[in-house]
């Protein structure tokens, strides 16, 4: 298992920033080979080797402690058992991926927002509006698993 990030410019997860977060943070978790813990394609061997049990346990410790790191304290709201990694995972999907009215209502806002300013024609503002809207539906409508 690896020690050092990979990622060292992860941002803390924000109300725009899943598909970015998740992406970079499923490859911190890789890295130290514990994101088959996350999405449960590896799981709690029901055994008596205190060996295997060790290092699933040290794994999971390690995977919660990777999201704990990069979720910042607005996203750490949402989390209620800091000790199941796969838990976390889904509380942090279920809040920030999910296509929620509050997501559609930021991006009416920066649309909105778009004003005219002194100096600008219109046809300015026109080409900046398409800029808008293209941040936001990216930052809202993309979504990774």
């Amino acid at each position: 298992m690896a020690t050092d990030s990979v990622c060292h410019d992860i941002w803390p997860l924000s109300t725009s920033g899943w598909t970015t977060w998740s992406f970079q943070v499923h490859g911190e978790l890789a890295s130290k080979q514990v994101w088959g813990i996350v999405n449960k394609t590896r799981s709690k061997l029901a055994t008596t080797d205190v060996k295997t049990f060790a290092k699933w346990t040290v794994d999971t410790e390690c995977a919660a402690g990777v999201i704990m790191c990069y979720t910042g304290t607005d996203a750490a709201t949402h989390l209620t058992d800091l000790d199941d990694p796969v838990e976390m995972w889904k509380q942090l999907k279920a809040a920030y991926n999910a296509p929620v009215p509050g997501a559609c209502l930021v991006a009416l806002r920066a649309l909105l927002s778009a004003c005219q300013m002194p100096e600008e024609m219109l046809d300015q503002l026109a080409t900046r509006i398409p800029s808008v809207k293209l941040k936001n539906e990216v930052a809202s409508h993309k979504r990774l698993d």
